[in-house]
């Protein structure tokens, strides 16, 4: 899945960007399960606006939110994460297991999940990508 971000997001006061809602399969009884990915910024400090794109340089993390609820039994996903596309791109990072059934919300380990996301930036059309693969998981 690839989400294409407004660079302007990263200069200004927001404290989150969310995508476009997209769809995953987990077989025939969950053929369509809502997910939504969200970047937020580093915080940089506990004063007001600490937590801001503009504040934290461009700097942030991603996270995975499942907008579904799911049985315990599907609800397993591996991922892997990366951002930027041609020469800009940073390897992927993961991947990670997560089960949507106990928490909503994932990303990576604290140790590798802050990205910079000003230096993937395409200058051209003021926009960088933060993709998102599902790794299959074992049964």
């Amino acid at each position: 899945v690839f989400w294409t971000v407004d660079a302007r997001k990263l200069r200004g006061n927001d404290k989150q960007a969310v995508s476009p809602p997209f769809e995953l399969s987990f077989g025939e009884n969950y053929p369509n399960v809502t997910f939504k990915m969200m970047i937020y910024p580093k915080v940089v400090s506990d004063a007001k606006g600490g937590a801001a794109f503009k504040k934290s340089h461009g700097r942030g993390f991603v996270q995975l939110k499942c907008e579904a609820e799911l049985s315990e039994a599907i609800a397993n996903v591996s991922f892997r994460i990366s951002i930027g596309s041609g020469e800009k791109a940073q390897p992927p990072r993961g991947p990670v297991s997560h089960n949507f059934s106990s928490s909503a919300v994932c990303g990576l380990p604290k140790e590798v999940d802050e990205w910079d996301f000003r230096s993937v930036v395409d200058e051209a059309s003021s926009t960088f990508v933060v993709c998102l693969e599902i790794v299959p998981t074992r049964r």
